[in-house]
């Protein structure tokens, strides 16, 4: 009879780790880069901040940008990388992105942190990133998704990056439509409390649905504030009336479109994103 052996605290703890990487990272680099363009595996898209990116003690809010994706050759080695290569994953070291470029991932216990290591510009405290940065959202945190990108010499000159994975890849596909809506039509909004109208005019504002809230900000550049957003667990229905929708949450929000047929899509892109 063969007896079971009680793993000690340590080894517990170490088997925890192993399984909360991906895959395990049990592949080597050939391999993964093999099954990830035969399409054997299900690959996620690398993508940069663009646009400000100031230190994490200046940031107020979300600064203002968004995420762009890598080029198709950069997104696949990174790919590769976070597969195949442990330390990468869990954050002990950078990889080259593009030329002249690392990427590196942001932990609780290991943020992007470079003081006193030689580099062409000082890399100062307030340079240091970590998951607190405010374009890193709850739930790529939760994913472990959060990285930065960094001048090979020179880690002063960084910004972050996110790695988006093959589920969520399938929730943007279904809100691509919404998002191009959202960028492109001014909707008047007019706010409702307790059934009876705070305002008594529509107001102009941009209009988003995104995978987690409806956001809508003043109108020209995008610059949601945190209260301007009615989050997407607190909806209960969606209802239209001709070219105009209402959100029934906490209180009711009322939408004005072009035409019904434009207001039936912005319904739709809210009840898919409430189903991803």
């Amino acid at each position: 009879m063969v007896t079971p052996i009680a793993l000690n605290s340590r080894r517990s703890a170490n088997a925890t780790e192993i399984c909360q990487q991906p895959f395990a990272i049990r592949i080597g680099p050939k391999e993964a880069k093999h099954e990830l363009k035969l399409g054997l595996r299900k690959r996620g898209r690398w993508e940069w901040w663009q646009g400000d990116a100031p230190s994490q003690e200046e940031a107020t809010g979300v600064p203002q940008g968004h995420w762009a994706p890598y080029d198709e050759d950069v997104s696949l080695e990174l790919e590769v990388q976070w597969l195949s290569n442990l330390d990468f994953a869990e954050g002990r070291a950078a990889v080259p992105a593009a030329p002249g470029f690392m990427v590196q991932r942001v932990t609780e216990d290991r943020p992007f942190d470079y003081c006193g290591q030689p580099s062409e510009t000082e890399f100062l405290v307030k340079d240091i990133i970590t998951l607190d940065y405010p374009v890193y959202s709850k739930a790529e945190i939760k994913r472990e998704s959060c990285y930065v990108q960094f001048r090979e010499n020179d880690p002063h000159r960084r910004r972050p990056v996110r790695r988006v994975g093959a589920k969520q890849l399938e929730g943007y596909a279904k809100q691509l439509e919404a998002d191009k809506i959202g960028q492109t039509i001014m909707d008047g909004l007019l706010e409702k409390l307790g059934g009876i109208e705070c305002l008594k005019r529509w107001q102009k504002r941009t209009v988003r649905v995104q995978a987690d809230a409806i956001r809508y900000s003043d109108p020209g550049p995008w610059r949601p504030r945190e209260k301007q957003c009615i989050p997407l667990a607190s909806i209960k229905d969606v209802k239209t009336e001709g070219s105009e929708f209402i959100v029934l949450g906490i209180k009711p929000y009322r939408f004005r479109t072009a035409d019904a047929e434009e207001c039936s899509r912005w319904v739709d892109a809210i009840r898919q994103a409430r189903e991803t």
